[in-house]
C-alpha cells in the first residue's frame, strides 16, 4: 500500500511521532509524516521518545516537531489523516483538510480503554503504554481505510493475569483446532513450551538467530517444519522455549510481521499475548489483527 499519510496529536512529541514510524514499519511504500495543533515548529523530539524508539527499532526520522501550519502543504495532500483526539478535528478543517480523509484514534470502533490519551508529563511505564496504543489505533485505521485484510483473519486475545493465561490458551487452542488454523503464543518474555504441550496436539518451536535476528520455526523433522505444517491443513500451535530480551523490538521487526502475514495467508491465525493484561506488547501484537 502506498500514499501519503498523516498522523496528528497535540505536541507532536510522542503519540505522532511514535504511530509516525511503526507505519512506516508495517506499509514501507506509503510515505509518512506526522505534526501537532499545538507544536513548536522545530522543537526537538524528547529524548526518552527517541531512546524509546530505539528500543523498539523504530526510526522517526525528523527529530524536530512540526506545527500544523508549518506542515499544512503536505497536509492537504495526504489520502488519510489520521488524528489522536476528536477535539482536533477542527483544526485541521480550518486549514482546508477534506473531512473525508480524517481518521480517529478516537473512532467509536475503538473499546474506551484502547483509545490513547497525551501521555506528555506521566511516568515512563504510562508513555509506553498510551504510546503502543496510538500505534495499534493508527495502523487499524490504515489498515480498514485502505481495504487491507489478511487473507485469514487474525485474531489476538488478551490474558489478565497468569492463571487466566492458561484459561484463554485453551480456549484458543479449542477455536484454532476447530479451524484448522495456527495459535502463535506470544508469551515471549517467560515461554512455558511444557504448558502448551500438555494442551495443544501439535507444537512448533520458534527461535531467533542471535547473530542476524532471523526467526526459525522447527520441529524434530528439522528444517522447513512451518510450511509442511501449513500444508498439512491440521491445526498446530507455535510456541517459544527460551525467554527473549526486547520483546517490543521483536514483534515490530519486519521479521515478526512476515511471518504472520505469511501464516495468514494460507491459515486462520490466533495470538494470544503474554498474561499481562493491556501492557505494551499486547497492544503491539493489537497492531497486527484484524479487530
Amino acid at each position: 500500500m502506498s500514499g501519503l499519510i498523516a498522523v496528528v496529536c497535540r505536541h507532536n512529541q510522542a503519540r505522532s511521532v511514535m504511530a509516525a514510524a511503526a507505519l512506516k514499519r508495517f506499509f514501507p511504500t506509503a510515505e509518512v509524516f506526522s505534526a501537532g495543533v499545538a507544536a513548536v515548529e522545530g522543537q526537538r523530539i524528547p529524548q526518552s521518545i527517541l531512546n524509546l524508539a530505539e528500543s523498539w527499532g523504530l526510526d522517526v526520522g525528523d527529530l524536530f516537531s512540526h506545527s500544523l501550519e508549518g506542515a499544512q502543504e503536505q497536509l492537504l495532500l495526504s489520502d488519510f489523516v489520521i488524528v489522536a483526539e476528536d477535539d482536533f478535528i477542527p483544526n485541521l478543517l480550518d486549514l482546508g483538510v477534506n473531512p473525508k480523509n480524517i481518521l480517529s484514534m478516537q473512532d467509536k470502533r475503538f473499546a474506551h480503554e484502547l483509545i490513547p490519551f497525551d501521555p506528555i508529563g506521566q511516568g515512563r511505564q504510562v508513555v509506553s503504554v498510551e504510546i503502543t496504543k496510538a500505534v495499534m489505533t493508527s495502523v487499524q485505521l490504515y489498515r480498514q481505510a485502505s481495504g487491507f485484510r489478511h487473507d485469514n483473519p487474525v485474531k489476538i486475545y488478551f490474558a489478565f493475569e497468569h492463571a487466566n493465561y492458561f484459561d484463554q490458551l485453551e480456549i484458543a487452542w479449542r477455536t484454532t483446532r476447530d479451524l484448522g488454523g495456527v495459535l502463535l503464543l506470544a508469551d515471549f518474555r517467560a515461554p512455558d513450551l511444557k504448558s502448551v504441550s500438555s494442551v495443544c496436539d501439535k507444537v512448533l518451536e520458534l527461535t531467533i538467530d542471535r547473530v542476524d535476528k532471523s526467526i526459525a520455526i522447527s520441529d524434530s523433522s528439522g528444517a522447513g517444519a512451518l510450511q509442511r505444517a501449513l500444508d498439512s491443513g491440521e491445526a498446530f500451535a507455535i510456541s517459544g522455549r527460551f525467554e527473549m530480551d526486547q520483546v517490543e523490538k521483536f514483534v515490530l521487526s519486519a521479521q515478526f510481521i512476515e511471518l504472520v502475514s505469511k501464516i495468514a495467508a494460507s491459515r486462520p491465525l490466533k495470538i494470544l499475548a503474554e498474561p499481562t493484561g493491556l501492557a505494551p506488547l499486547a497492544f503491539l501484537l493489537a497492531a497486527q489483527s484484524d479487530m
